[in-house]
């Protein structure tokens, strides 16, 4: 439910039901949340850039802090999702992962530990478990004990030779981004993420 007295929620409603006014972007089926939205523009892409949700979540993401992102969005958008893989399935991870997550929280908030994960702060906490390598599923967690020796303390690396590469992964903060088969950018470029963040690209969040 919409609380009005939530000026930031009610200005991205407000936000929306303009781009219904000024386009022809409708409310796509199955894409009136995050996890939908990433779903439907899988399944369906010309659809989703039909969507009003879209363009809303796009100014909520790129406009404001990751914490405030997660509190303003979660009320009328649902829990945080990077990809079809790689969701939030409670509106409380934010709790867990701002003082950075652990292995078992990738498994209910692997969004928020994703994009956590790459923060100046968690990259460099050796107690914290970096994103997985493939956002499918838990059994690619590396942590711990069973981390390999990289130099880092929480195997936050580059997966790919062109992560730096500005052309590919932009000018500034990729911590939620993804390639186009779905890997986000901070799974396989958590070193440039990290260091982006670190550089204060990423803004606080």
């Amino acid at each position: 439910m919409l609380d009005s007295s939530n000026e930031e929620e009610f200005g991205l409603v407000i936000y929306h039901e303009l781009i219904h006014m000024v386009s022809y972007a409708g409310d796509a089926d199955g894409g009136y949340n995050k996890l939908g939205a990433h779903r439907l523009a899988q399944i369906s892409p010309d659809v989703a850039r039909l969507s009003a949700d879209n363009y809303t979540m796009y100014v909520a993401q790129n406009g404001m802090s990751y914490e405030h992102y997660t509190m303003f969005t979660q009320n009328w958008w649902g829990a945080n999702a990077m990809s079809v893989e790689c969701a939030d399935r409670y509106t409380n991870c934010w709790d867990s992962a701002k003082d950075c997550c652990r292995e078992s929280d990738f498994d209910g908030c692997c969004a928020t530990c994703t994009r956590m994960a790459v923060t100046a702060k968690c990259s460099n906490d050796p107690n914290a478990a970096a994103p997985p390598s493939s956002p499918n599923g838990s059994d690619n967690h590396v942590s711990g004990d069973n981390m390999p020796d990289n130099g880092g303390p929480n195997d936050c690396t580059d997966n790919w030779p062109n992560c730096a590469d500005r052309n590919i992964t932009g000018e500034g903060c990729c911590g939620v981004k993804s390639w186009s088969d779905g890997e986000l950018y901070a799974a396989g470029c958590c070193a440039t993420c990290a260091a982006r963040d670190a550089a204060g690209l990423c803004d606080d969040v």
